[in-house]
């Protein structure tokens, strides 16, 4: 027991019998019916610490006081359940205080929600505290809801406020394009070409979203705009988009809400429950099984690399070589530099003699060597010895001396090394095959990867394309240990070999000056062909007809044919 200090501070207290100390404070129902008692709490043994419980109940009491007079209970101010259960944690000193559910709770069937709402009132109440469950399911379940009710009223306050705007989706798109120009440019303004692909997106995406109000974007318009993509739209031909065109849509599409999340001149924030989620595209039955029926990558056959190489000129047998040899593509051949190409020199590592490119490539930043073969080291020896003078450090140049790699003044990708494999290609179709397949240049170099897959297996292959993980279960391999390039090299050996056909096909490939170009056993029988059938007294329109030729190709053979008719002896007059 105890009783205050005169002067209204420490309480003087003392100790029972057994050393401790006490205080009867508050009231509860007595065993008789009708009439009250006062609640006696133990404080302990500690004298220090028994004063401050003393003080810290006085707090407990009135709060219970007040809490019982604002609910308007009747009589005077008694302990309950939950009060008592709090006095009492605070007479031992407890620093927090696990309450039992409320039995009016329990009868009345209460949700988790409820129970949680009720106890965080409970500890607005009683802060000297800190108030919580004894039963943790229920706690949990009951934040949870909780937290679930606060995530929708957020997301219901922005959308209110959302939709106070003028700013519209469109709006946003064009502005998401001008970021794109300046995060992509250069210090002179000039766009990359990554920045022009991205920019050419913007309108293909505002052509198939409506122009809605910022405040109207929320999760299931994000949802239905991946999905529209997803399910690829009919384009302008009136056929499926591309799967590949889609999925760079749907990164679009997320880059741009997190470009606008961001931004601060923009009234719209990302729902709370946005998720970047996977996304398949749709492919048809009928397109899977086109895909089945063929190799999974297009590669030039044996046969069409032979006729390539015949009708290709001094140069474009150059981009076959590097390409063939290096696994190059038009980025690679484009930005190879003079002092990559080694000739007649030893390996720096192994000492083998030999030509060697020893590069790092841009696109992966990773280091690759190649072991060349005689026809690709007569090739650049061919080159350097045609190629514009000046100041340039890249191999291959212009007509007039610039790299190919450049961009054009209107900041587009230069086209030289596709053009260039574009009219071989025409050239292929018009004098020889009609029906010869257009692949893009860089086919050649994944026609490079697959022979030397082929040859000695995936590993050796992703090192000799310089790709960034050529061991797939293991992507720290290269942090330690050196890449073994002999196998790629003996690897490229044997992947010449293979083309020996393609080689054998010219005899002179590189010439001094203007290459005369080589024409084809069956070139010169069809134009002899041609060239009968006029002799016989038939109409240009009636030799094509017959030979499956335009007007003009028969006009063609002919002039050629009679350009390479022997000249006939003169035959003296009489």
């Amino acid at each position: 027991m105890g009783r205050r200090a005169k002067n209204g501070g420490v309480p003087e207290l003392k100790p029972d019998g057994d050393g401790l100390y006490s205080r009867e404070l508050g009231w509860k129902p007595a065993k008789e019916p009708g009439k009250l008692r006062q609640h006696k709490f133990y404080l302990g043994g500690d004298r220090t610490e028994a004063q401050l419980r003393y003080l810290r109940l006085d707090q407990v009491w009135a709060a219970a006081e007040k809490r019982w007079v604002r609910d308007g209970e009747p009589g005077r101010p008694l302990w309950d359940e939950t009060t008592l259960q709090i006095a009492q944690a605070v007479s031992r000193g407890q620093s927090a205080c696990r309450l039992d559910v409320p039995g009016w709770a329990v009868a009345d069937q209460l949700d988790a929600g409820t129970v949680v709402h009720w106890l965080r009132g409970v500890q607005q109440d009683f802060p000297i505290i800190r108030l919580t469950l004894a039963d943790e399911e229920v706690l949990a379940e009951g934040e949870r809801e909780w937290q679930e009710h606060a995530g929708r009223l957020v997301a219901h306050g922005k959308r209110l406020l959302q939709k106070n705007t003028r700013q519209t989706l469109h709006e946003a798109l064009d502005a998401f394009g001008e970021h794109l120009r300046r995060h992509y440019s250069d210090h002179a303004g000039r766009l990359s070409l990554t920045g022009q692909v991205a920019r050419k997106e913007i309108p293909l995406l505002k052509a198939h979203v409506a122009d809605i109000p910022l405040g109207d974007l929320d999760l299931a318009a994000l949802d239905r705009w991946v999905e529209h993509w997803a399910k690829r739209p009919v384009t302008k031909r009136g056929r499926p988009a591309a799967p590949k065109t889609c999925t760079n849509a749907i990164k679009r599409i997320r880059m741009f809400v997190r470009w606008l999340h961001r931004a601060a001149e923009w009234d719209w924030r990302k729902p709370v429950d946005y998720e970047v989620l996977p996304v398949r595209v749709k492919v048809s039955a009928a397109e899977l099984a086109r895909r089945a029926s063929g190799d999974q990558v297009e590669t030039y056959t044996a046969a069409e690399l032979v006729t390539l190489w015949r009708h290709a000129k001094p140069r474009e047998r150059l981009y076959m070589l590097l390409a063939l040899n290096t696994g190059a593509g038009i980025a690679e051949v484009a930005s190879l530099q003079t002092n990559e190409v080694r000739l007649g020199q030893p390996h720096r590592k192994y000492g083998v003699p030999g030509n060697w490119v020893m590069r790092i490539r841009s696109k992966t930043s990773v280091y690759g060597e190649w072991r060349l073969w005689d026809q690709t080291a007569e090739a650049i020896r061919w080159y350097l010895g045609v190629r514009p003078r000046g100041d340039q450090t890249a191999l291959v140049l212009t007509e007039a001396g610039e790299p190919v790699l450049d961009q054009t003044g209107g900041g587009n990708r230069a086209q030289t090394v596709p053009n260039s494999w574009a009219r071989l290609t025409a050239r292929v179709r018009k004098l020889e095959d009609k029906n010869f397949r257009r692949l893009s240049f860089n086919k050649l170099r994944k026609t490079a990867i697959d022979a030397i897959r082929d040859i000695a297996g995936g590993e050796t292959a992703g090192v000799f394309g310089c790709h960034g993980k050529p061991v797939p279960t293991d992507g720290l391999i290269d942090l330690y240990s050196n890449r073994d390039f002999r196998r790629v090299h003996d690897a490229c050996d044997k992947w010449g070999e293979r083309l020996a056909a393609m080689f054998a096909a010219v005899p002179e490939p590189f010439v001094a000056g203007k290459r005369q170009h080589h024409t084809s056993e069956a070139i010169l029988q069809k134009r002899q062909r041609v060239a009968d059938l006029r002799g016989q007294g038939h109409t240009l329109a009636r030799i094509g007809e017959e030979m499956g030729l335009s007007i003009g190709a028969v006009r063609h053979h002919l002039h050629r044919a009679s350009a390479e008719a022997p000249a006939q002896p003169a035959v003296p007059r009489s």
